[in-house]
């Protein structure tokens, strides 16, 4: 049965409800206060009120419940609002203040010497198709797949009390999360318990699976009463017991089971990216990285290479846990609290499939990007400026600019969105009517020396160049994944390169042309990651390199991230502290957003993973067929109206086979394909995680110069 038919059975299949205000009270916003409630009272009654002359339909009637978890709502940590805080900001406070989201900080039993949690056996099965009472499972190896979006996670989870005694609990949650973690790494020591930063991108809840007070009919084909508890309710195929009883007790040598099923999104929720909004970071990204949360070489996962930081990762996981208060199951505790009491995890590798539009509208998404950073850029450029000045202003004219209803309501958004209008506009008024925005080439521009045992003398100058364009090629997947071999289309690139030799004329008698000694291509995997801050920007690989590098000698070093974006941030927030310190900040007032979004770029981390291209191929532009050498190509001698200068160019094509890279520094020279020992995931942003490729053409004179340009590398699937 192919995926699209079992996607189209479980759409039929599945019922959708929305969760009632008490399921959702009880499940999603349950806070991290403990609250306290008697779990052995029986669950309310509900009965249906005689119909009197007076009613013309039945009424419900619900009896008061002893279990009012709507006192709850207080418990939440409040501060008056301003007027325009929206219902939406309060929504974000309650999230950040619940279970769900912060359950990674919670005390974790799961591995550790507790009697109950050894007592309590969580186990996750993931199924073919939709799981239905009284039919065998098709159970399957999550494991043996790779995931995109619309696809369906079906399976249950069974849960077993193997002691003599009830054990009590608060919640079972049962989740499909999405998280970028971010590991505290000091000198290769990674302290898995304490990660620095956990960030969720995708939470699931399934209601059906997870503890509630209701009996939602989970099936279409499902007409069970909403009213009854079903206690007593099993699966005829394995008599496992379907519900959990209603007073939150797991019965000894009891088996539970609940069905879950999960879909993965198309996008994620536009409120992930809550504080810049930016459409990238909405986009669902790749698993990317160790899980260093469970052992993976279980899963057959510890093969796959895929360049990533050792202290980060993205992974998505379906969960089971078991919480409870610290009071039932660690005695030592002085203060009452919520415990994860058993848990049980089951990766699951997501590649998800690029949106068509950001294939086809990569130039004005690079656009966009340039002027928002621009924009950017200029909104602390100017915040400095303002500083300079106050620096030199007097007492007088700081305590006038203070009181200024500009500089203390002015935010730092709405003039980072006028500043991105502006500079657009501009942008868009030089290069109308003009095709030089349409033929931008990257550039690269050394010059020419001749040497001898006392002195060298410039004798002109090469330029290597390539037009602007952004490659792609198809994501590959690891070995144990792939269907069939790959083929050669899958991983080749043509990149056109023009070589021109500017001689200077009477320099020498005779024009010597520049010799060749090899052309060499690498391949850059760039991951960028944010320890503490959201990253304020998406990325581009204008970020990556400049459009023209001049050198003037070998030693110069040629602009990359670091050097483009790190740097001058880095030079920005020193000085952006110096005066918030000298001027005091009552005077120099700075938001709070605008120095954290500084500091987030000043303080990223990057890791550049080269592969080295071995067996390049070329050929001339004139021409269709291969060569080996380079030299097969003759100069040719351009027409020019300059007097100082004559002109010679090479123009010819680099004929690429990713498949054909391996790491640099490999000692291994008969080591297997590019994608046979690495995988390159396909380029995403987030939040807190970013990835980017280049191509890197590198020609080496005998005269010592290199030249390189780079070309932009997007990986899709």
């Amino acid at each position: 049965m192919s995926d699209e038919k079992d996607g189209s059975d479980a759409d039929k299949l599945l019922n959708n409800i929305l969760p009632s205000y008490h399921m959702f009270q009880s499940t999603i916003s349950k806070t991290l206060s403990t609250s306290r409630e008697d779990y052995l009272t029986d669950p309310p009654i509900y009965e249906v009120t005689p119909v009197h002359s007076n009613v013309s339909t039945p009424a419900l009637s619900v009896l008061p419940s002893p279990v009012n978890e709507l006192t709850n709502v207080n418990s939440f940590p409040f501060i008056e609002a301003p007027e325009e805080q929206t219902f939406d900001d309060d929504c974000i406070d309650i999230w950040e203040n619940t279970i769900l989201a912060n359950v990674h900080r919670l005390k974790n039993l799961t591995n550790s010497k507790s009697s109950i949690s050894k007592d309590l056996q969580v186990e996750i099965f993931v199924t073919k198709d939709v799981v239905q009472k009284g039919m065998k499972p098709s159970i399957i190896d999550p494991h043996e797949r790779e995931y995109q979006q619309g696809d369906y996670i079906h399976g249950f989870v069974t849960i077993k009390n193997n002691s003599s005694v009830p054990i009590p609990f608060d919640m079972v949650y049962v989740v499909f999360e999405g998280i970028v973690t971010i590991y505290d790494n000091k000198g290769g020591m990674i302290d898995v318990r304490k990660p620095l930063k956990v960030e969720k991108y995708l939470n699931m809840l399934d209601l059906f699976a997870s503890w509630s007070y209701a009996n939602i009919d989970r099936l279409v084909t499902d007409h069970g009463d909403p009213h009854d508890w079903c206690d007593d309710e099993t699966d005829p195929y394995d008599n496992a017991r379907l519900s959990i009883d209603a007073k939150r007790l797991f019965q000894p040598n009891v088996t539970y089971k609940r069905y879950f099923t999960f879909k993965i999104p198309e996008v994620l929720l536009d409120d992930i990216c809550e504080y810049h909004g930016l459409a990238l970071h909405t986009q669902v990204p790749p698993t990317l990285g160790k899980l260093r949360r469970v052992d993976t070489t279980q899963l057959g996962d510890s093969s796959i290479k895929d360049l990533c930081f050792i202290d980060a990762c993205s992974s998505y996981t379906v969960e089971a846990r078991v919480i409870g208060r610290s009071s039932d199951f660690c005695k030592s505790d002085s203060k009452d609290h919520y415990v994860v009491a058993k848990e049980s995890i089951c990766p699951i590798r997501v590649i998800p499939n690029t949106k068509l539009e950001h294939i086809y509208n990569t130039r004005t998404m690079n656009h966009e990007i340039s002027i928002f950073y621009a924009a950017f850029e200029s909104t602390v450029r100017e915040k400095l400026e303002e500083a300079e000045h106050l620096s030199t202003a007097s007492m007088g004219e700081r305590r006038e600019f203070s009181l200024s209803p500009q500089t203390s309501r002015e935010s730092s958004s709405i003039k980072l969105n006028q500043l991105y209008t502006q500079i657009n506009s501009k942008f868009e008024k030089t290069t109308s009517d003009s095709k030089s925005f349409q033929e931008q080439n990257y550039q690269f521009i050394s010059p020419i020396k001749k040497r001898s045992l006392t002195a060298s003398k410039d004798i002109g100058f090469i330029s290597l160049s390539t037009p602007k364009h952004d490659y792609r090629t198809s994501y590959i997947p690891p070995p144990k994944y792939r269907k069939g071999e790959l083929k050669d289309k899958e991983t080749q690139l043509t990149i056109p390169i023009d070589l021109t030799y500017f001689y200077r004329i009477n320099s020498l008698k005779q024009p010597s042309m520049p010799k060749i000694k090899s052309i060499t291509a690498e391949l850059t995997a760039l991951t960028i990651k944010s320890d503490k801050y959201p990253i304020p920007v998406e990325f581009n690989h204008e970020m990556c390199f400049r459009d023209k590098e001049v050198v003037k000698n070998s030693k110069q070093v040629v602009d990359n991230f670091d050097r483009i974006v790190i740097q001058p941030n880095k030079k920005n927030l020193q000085k952006l502290t110096y005066h918030l310190k000298h001027l005091g900040s009552d005077v120099f007032k700075v938001e709070t957003k605008l120095f954290n979004d500084l500091k987030s770029l000043a303080f990223l981390s990057t890791k550049y993973q080269t592969l080295v291209i071995s067996d390049l191929n070329f050929s001339s532009t004139t021409e269709k067929s291969l060569v080996t050498s380079i030299e097969d190509i003759t100069w040719q001698i351009e027409p020019t109206e300059s007097t100082e200068y004559e002109t010679y160019s090479k123009k010819f094509n680099v004929h690429i086979d990713l498949k054909r890279a391996k790491l640099k520094g490999s000692n291994n020279e008969n080591s297997e394909l590019l994608f046979d020992n690495y995988t390159l995931v396909p380029s995403f942003q987030l939040c807190f995680l970013s990835r980017l490729y280049y191509i890197k053409i590198m020609v080496h004179l005998h005269s010592g110069e290199i030249l390189q340009i780079p070309a932009p590398l997007h990986i899709d699937k």
